[in-house]
């Protein structure tokens, strides 16, 4: 069976009646993976998929139109071969659609910012240059030791691949990217971070105006599973992202934060955001 994914768009205005039937568009890709980014103040959606693993292919669905626009912007390959993180001597890459071989560098995460297009993907160690008999890598380049996440910037007015990044480590290995653009219009990052000797845990930063990490949110603890996320935070200038607290250690005293549960940790710059209340 052929691995298709279908866009739908709604009318805002339709949703806020709540009367009567809705109208909609949609589009149909032959590909298993679409990601979509709407920045403020524009009249165009955007999705986007891997074409192949080193060219993105980017639709143009401005407002009011039936109509796909394509562009295609090459990039740096994304490097899809050992991609094993191992913690405790367990892969926990392995539980993943990541890389599996229909899902090989897929497009994870995007974000707009003004005129530009933010886009990350989950990358592995090699660089696979021969494959043989289907899946199987037969010559690899190693470009990474340690799994890694890529970041390109795209220049939506002349559709041309404007900075690549990449946010690496000798030792600890990165996965599973989030962005988000803030009030300010500055690009964020959340993801996820392992080293050999503990458990995942969440790591956050910003791309603009250059990459800085504000993480990883070590604690005796928070983790991290095999997701991320991020979104706008309550002031211009900050972001939230989501991570996952395990459960309650008997041997230590009772903790509002020693709890099984999603917690919310917003960060930013500049003043501290207000503390939400306890319901």
């Amino acid at each position: 069976m052929e691995d298709i994914a279908l866009v739908a768009r709604l009318p805002l205005s339709q949703l806020a009646g709540r009367r009567g039937p809705l109208s909609f568009g949609y589009g149909i890709e032959r590909t298993r993976e679409l990601k979509i980014a709407q920045g403020e103040g524009h009249t165009s959606t955007y999705i986007a998929g891997n074409e192949t693993l080193s060219r993105v292919k980017i639709w143009e669905w401005p407002d009011q139109s039936q109509v796909w626009f394509a562009h295609r912007v090459d990039h740096a390959s994304v490097a899809t071969d050992r991609t094993h993180m191992p913690t405790f001597g367990k892969d926990w890459n392995a539980r993943t659609t990541m890389f599996w071989s229909g899902n090989r560098g897929q497009v994870r995460s995007m974000t707009m910012s003004g005129r530009d297009l933010w886009l990350a993907w989950a990358t592995g160690r090699d660089v696979c240059v021969k494959r043989v008999r289907g899946d199987l890598c037969a010559d690899a380049r190693q470009t990474f030791p340690q799994p890694t996440i890529e970041i390109a910037k795209i220049d939506t007015t002349y559709w041309r691949l404007r900075d690549e990044q990449f946010l690496w480590s000798g030792t600890h290995g990165y996965a599973f990217p989030a962005l988000a653009t803030n009030r300010d219009g500055d690009v964020g990052i959340g993801a996820v971070m392992n080293s050999s000797a503990g458990s995942p845990v969440p790591v956050v930063g910003y791309l603009t105006p250059q990459l800085a990490l504000a993480g990883p949110l070590h604690s005796a603890w928070l983790r991290a599973g095999d997701y991320s996320s991020l979104r706008p935070g309550s002031t211009d200038s900050s972001f939230v992202c989501a991570a996952f607290t395990e459960r309650p250690d008997p041997r230590v005293p009772p903790n509002p934060a020693n709890t099984r549960g999603w917690h919310y940790i917003e960060y930013g710059r500049g003043s501290a955001p207000r503390a939400a209340r306890r319901g």
